[in-house]
């Protein structure tokens, strides 16, 4: 699972890390915290004494149904770049990931993850991703959406949604004049977008499930045919078969599947 270290932690919040050996007493943080009241939990892009980003994650241990204490495990921060360097719409697509408060998690120049660029005080401090805080504050944070703003000196039209379980956001986007000069019709380009941002947001949160890794992977390969603007509906078996699924993965299945043969329609009608 490419995890640095993991450790037990009681209901105290002290904890020992396996390999390393070092304790910790976690009580103030939060993914500890949601982990001892019973829910899997991920915290925000942290910054160890060495000043490598680092990520925690935690999950309950429960005997008998009664919170015993948490299971965290510590990972390398850049690892969401696993996600978002897969992202994106055409040549000049790209993504990222950000937190409520601004911070950026993922970007595809890794500088701005080590060195926790945030987009809203850019906009005080007119810094490279000002015009992408300006957008975002119109949007509001945690909302659905599509943004237009500068960057680098290009227009961009980037899709933003919230990651399931988490509150963290992910934008999807490509420059504007590459987009463009595909599709003529803002429409279904609003659509396509969104379509694809909300999906995508659903496979991110489903990221952090590893035990559902290969349904996902299927599912991304049709998401992907999708950022292609590959609509081809089929009636596979394999497909069938996930959307009957009884569990989440079956629901999201079901989703993807609709809003692809819904996105089909609608560009036979244009």
């Amino acid at each position: 699972f490419d995890y640095v270290d993991m450790a037990v932690v009681d209901t105290s919040g002290n904890g020992k890390y396996i390999l390393n050996g070092e304790a910790a007493q976690l009580s103030d943080s939060n993914y500890v915290k949601e982990a001892l009241k019973g829910k899997k939990s991920v915290s925000e892009i942290l910054i160890n004494k060495s000043g490598i980003p680092t990520i925690m994650y935690a999950a309950p241990i429960k005997d008998k149904g009664s919170v015993v204490g948490a299971l965290i495990a510590r990972r390398d921060g850049t690892a969401f770049n696993e996600i978002t360097d897969q992202l994106g719409i055409g040549e000049s697509g790209y993504a990222f990931i950000f937190g409520e408060d601004g911070t950026i998690y993922a970007h595809p120049n890794r500088e701005h993850v080590r060195s926790r660029a945030n987009v809203f005080k850019h906009i005080e401090e007119d810094g490279v991703f000002k015009n992408v805080g300006l957008e975002l504050q119109k949007l509001g944070i945690g909302n659905t959406g599509i943004i237009r703003y500068e960057f680098d000196g290009t227009r961009r039209i980037t899709a933003v949604t919230p990651i399931p379980n988490t509150s963290w956001n992910v934008g999807i986007g490509a420059v504007e004049k590459d987009i463009l000069k595909d599709m003529v019709n803002l429409r279904i380009i609003c659509m396509v977008m969104g379509g694809i941002a909300l999906v995508l947001g659903i496979i991110a949160g489903g990221f952090l499930g590893r035990y559902i890794a290969s349904p996902i992977t299927k599912l991304l390969a049709t998401v992907k045919k999708m950022s292609e603007y590959d609509f081809t509906q089929s009636d596979s078996k394999e497909e069938k078969h996930m959307r009957k699924r009884a569990d989440e993965i079956g629901k999201i299945a079901d989703a993807i599947y609709i809003m692809r043969d819904n996105i089909a329609s609608l560009v036979r009608l244009v």
